[in-house]
């Protein structure tokens, strides 16, 4: 098992233009020729220019790194990787850091190469908070970065990428010799694709006789600068082909947050996706309704939390990398108040705040028996959606599907071969032919939809309490939500519209009395059924053995959960690695329940 324990950033001191570390008394590059260092040892003694050019069509190379830093080392080798590898190629990076970078120092340091700026930009804007656990970074199309806050043997302990390349970087071993104990470089090995290389700027005695024991084969190479020697290696025995990843066409069943977001996912990676709802985007929801982003923090750092961790900040960096939301219409990330009114929650929350699992960019004290999330906010499902659709290689088919059998998906008017398919359904899915005993939960709620006053046209933030109430959104607010589990039936109700509105009156009075009070102007209603697993994870991943997928049960945290595990599940279909630790992925697969 791997150790989870909260993220502590680094500590930085700028030695003119180079950052360094107090805590372990060495700077993280070269202040004269960082860049060109990086590239002579971690570059050329991996041989990946020529490695790069070798790829096939489709073809996929993996690099991992005991120690980011400030990303110079992958982020010269996504540099190398566009410029010498095949336009169908992708490249994956993975790597380990136990002290991150703060933003601004990070900006700082990647600043002095202009040559990496493109990739640069792209990791800044995706830049993590430093919450323990896997995060994935979009660097461009081809090119994946998935950063993983925590220890370095712990990570890798928990990572089942296959490795091509590895970068042992890290501060020397006399300054920092957890990074180099035979523990870790055993797990390397475990790691590693046959034949995979290792390149370090080390050639201390005690690290090659650790690399050698645990199946590598050390030599040593000429250095940069003044460093005379540097070290290479290779994994002993025959190696292998090149490895590939898998894209063909993909029909996904659902066009709303679990549909939209498994589409994107999938064309990232080089799919033809074709998306089949009758109700068209989003369920045909109406743009006015708002969709709140929160969750529910957790003191420990179990596989449970940790997807909801992985998933709030997984959110983030999507809508960051996507630019959305772009308009006050399309939503407002403005964070959440969340009011504590039970003793349960207040526990729960003051305790993740304590052990420091959220840290404080995503979770902090607000006022008395209050949190805030500064990175929540809202946003308009339907324009969420309609934008992750936008896509030319997404079709978007408004047909009813019946069924699903060896690669093609049943439908009222037609069925369509895949090589792959995604059932984003929902509690429907069990309606579906040998689906029926899947052990979910419908779980009725009905959103009170209400008229903006002039008052409460000034209001950004969501509020959360029993209910929740959101900003004006086309002048009308979101009341939320009934929690109905013996009842199946969509019909709006008037109770459940009062039950909403007692709720704001008793935990959020003054918010009830900016809206009018006993005037309050009810002008709709929003009827959904909630899927609910029986442990309340989504189901993401593969049926048995077949070509279908699953991403349902997603509950009322949907717009949070859905584009982890789009990520999850296009990864898993194209047979590139996870971006979660493999905790994770169990904690999520299908085969859990079904």
């Amino acid at each position: 098992m791997a150790d989870f324990t909260p993220v502590r950033p680094a500590e930085i001191e700028w030695l003119g233009n180079t950052p360094a570390s107090p805590r372990f008394g060495d700077i993280y590059y070269n202040p004269d020729h960082g860049l060109a260092e990086s590239r002579h040892v971690f570059i050329d003694g991996n041989q990946l220019s020529e490695r790069f050019a070798e790829l096939p069509a489709n073809g996929l190379f993996t690099i991992g790194e005991t120690g980011f830093g400030t990303g110079l080392n992958c982020l010269a080798a996504a540099a190398g990787f566009a410029l010498h590898a095949p336009a169908s190629a992708r490249l994956q990076l993975y790597s380990a850091e136990l002290h991150p970078l703060n933003p601004d120092d990070l900006q700082r340091a990647l600043a002095a190469w202009p040559e990496l700026q493109g990739f640069s930009a792209a990791l800044i804007k995706q830049w993590p908070p430093p919450a323990a656990g896997f995060h994935r970074i979009i660097l461009d199309e081809r090119i994946d970065l998935t950063l993983m806050l925590g220890e370095a043997t712990s990570m890798w302990r928990a990572c089942r990428a296959e490795v091509d390349a590895w970068f042992l970087d890290g501060f020397a071993p006399d300054r920092n010799a957890a990074m180099w104990t035979d523990e870790l470089f055993r797990l390397l090995a475990q790691r590693s694709r046959p034949g995979a290389s290792l390149a370090t700027f080390t050639v201390a005695g005690r690290v090659r006789r650790a690399l050698a024991a645990a199946g590598f084969e050390p030599a040593r190479r000429p250095g940069f600068g003044r460093k005379r020697e540097m070290l290479s290696a290779r994994l002993a025995g025959p190696d292998a082909p090149p490895a590939g990843y898998r894209n063909g066409h993909a029909v996904i069943a659902g066009a709303s947050l679990a549909g939209a977001t498994a589409a994107s996912a999938l064309t990232r990676r080089g799919w033809e996706v074709t998306v089949v709802d009758p109700a068209g985007p989003a369920g045909g929801l109406r743009n006015d309704y708002a969709a709140v982003i929160h969750a529910s923090p957790g003191r420990l750092l179990d596989a449970y939390n940790r997807f909801w961790l992985a998933a709030y900040v997984h959110l983030q960096r999507w809508l960051e990398r996507l630019d959305f939301p772009a308009t006050p219409e399309q939503g407002g990330l403005s964070g959440v108040i969340h009011q504590l009114e039970r003793p349960r929650l207040l526990r729960k929350f003051t305790a993740a705040i304590a052990a420091g699992s959220w840290p404080h960019q995503l979770l902090r004290e607000h006022g008395d028996k209050a949190v805030e999330l500064p990175q929540g906010g809202w946003l308009s499902p339907a324009a969420w959606c309609r934008h992750l659709l936008e896509d030319r290689r997404i079709r978007l088919l408004e047909d009813s599907v019946t069924g699903v059998d060896s690669g093609t998906v049943l439908l009222e008017r037609e069925g369509i071969k895949a090589e792959a398919i995604v059932l984003c359904t929902g509690y429907s899915t069990i309606e579906l032919p040998g689906f029926d005993s899947l052990p979910l939960r419908g779980v009725r709620g009905q959103v009170t939809l209400c008229r903006a006053t002039e008052q409460s046209r000034q209001w950004r933030q969501v509020r959360c309490h029993v209910g929740y109430l959101t900003p004006a959104v086309g002048d009308v607010h979101c009341l939320g939500a009934s929690f109905d589990r013996s009842e199946r039936e969509l019909e709006p109700r008037d109770d459940d519209d009062q039950h909403n509105i007692a709720l704001l009156r008793q935990h959020l009075p003054e918010y009830w009395q900016a809206l009018g009070g006993e005037e309050l102007e009810i002008i709709g209603h929003r009827v959904g059924l909630r899927c609910q697993s029986p442990d309340y994870l989504p189901l993401a991943g593969r049926v048995s053995d077949t070509s279908t997928w699953l991403s349902i049960a997603h509950g009322s945290r949907g717009l949070v959960s859905t584009p982890l595990c789009a990520e999850l599940i296009a990864d898993q279909i194209s047979g590139l690695p996870a971006p979660v630790d493999a905790g994770v992925v169990r904690a999520v697969e299908v085969g859990r329940v079904f």
